[in-house]
């Protein structure tokens, strides 16, 4: 041994879960992939003593990525192998035996997240794009379909009672799904390219799509009563917001900045409903 080198011992003894076989490493097979119960590491503490601060970083590190791995990749068993024996390979080269290596693991460890920002990054990226993308047109539907039935019916049958009412209520139908489209695009401006942290949690307030997409719609809504009432006017360039009335463009192109503004509004709205109730 090198003059000034010294031995790391490990305090844990590292065993795969469900196994009782007595050598540490096992890897899995694809047999136990197909039950994720069995995707597990089981850390046994050789003794009581305290357990230094390196391994004891390494072992919580390595707890939380396989947690982070198997939410990642639930459905997708085979990925889950293959990061799950890497993981244990890591776990018994930096915590256990006579020589361990933490601080090899633990690089090794923040490498291996790296590459799975770099290789998952963008296919988890575009397979969420298309859920939100297909979840807009969902919660969308329904009022384009009310907002095309009044129009038709204006077009048609003109004599129609309060139909100028109905058209109103039209554009701000459309108004909601410009909404749609904003926090759509919202999404892929936001977002160049994912975090290691936002490969489990795409969104950092962790809103699904659905409920994300029924917020901004509810609050461009709110928005909607307050342009109908006057309650606040914006324009932009020749437009306003009292065209919104009686131009399905502009309602459109209002819903989409809304929708763009998404991350920004809700909060800002709720604080100004809170400042207009202070003095009460």
């Amino acid at each position: 041994m090198p003059k000034g080198a010294y031995k790391i011992e490990g305090v844990f003894r590292v065993k795969p879960s469900g196994t009782n076989r007595s050598a540490l490493l096992r890897v899995l097979t694809t047999a136990d992939s197909e039950r994720i119960e069995e995707c597990d590491i089981n850390f046994t503490p050789i003794n009581q003593d305290e357990i230094p601060e390196e391994q004891a970083k390494l072992y919580t590190a390595i707890e939380s990525t396989l947690s982070d791995i198997k939410r990642m990749f639930r459905k997708r068993r085979q990925d889950i192998k293959i990061y799950y024996n890497e993981l244990l390979h890591l776990a018994v080269t930096g915590l256990s035996g006579e020589n361990a290596h933490p601080k090899t693991a633990m690089a090794a460890l923040e490498q291996m997240k790296k590459d799975l920002v770099t290789a998952k990054g963008p296919e988890i990226k575009n397979s969420y794009y298309k859920r939100l993308g297909l979840k807009a047109i969902i919660v969308g539907a329904v009022p384009l379909i009310i907002a095309l039935s009044i129009k038709w019916h204006n077009l048609y049958a003109p004599e129609t009672r309060h139909l100028e009412d109905l058209n109103v209520f039209a554009n701000y139908m459309y108004m909601w799904c410009g909404c749609m489209v904003g926090a759509w695009l919202s999404f892929g401006g936001r977002k160049a390219a994912l975090t290691y942290d936002e490969l489990v949690n795409v969104e950092e307030d962790t809103l699904g799509p659905t409920i994300r997409l029924l917020f901004i719609g509810f609050v461009s809504m709110v928005f909607a009563l307050l342009f109908y009432t006057d309650a606040v006017m914006l324009k932009f360039g020749s437009i306003d917001t009292s065209k919104i009335e009686t131009n399905a463009f502009t309602a459109l192109l209002f819903g989409v900045l809304i929708g763009l503004s998404e991350q920004l509004l809700g909060k800002k709205l709720v604080d100004k409903a809170t400042k207009m109730f202070d003095s009460f």
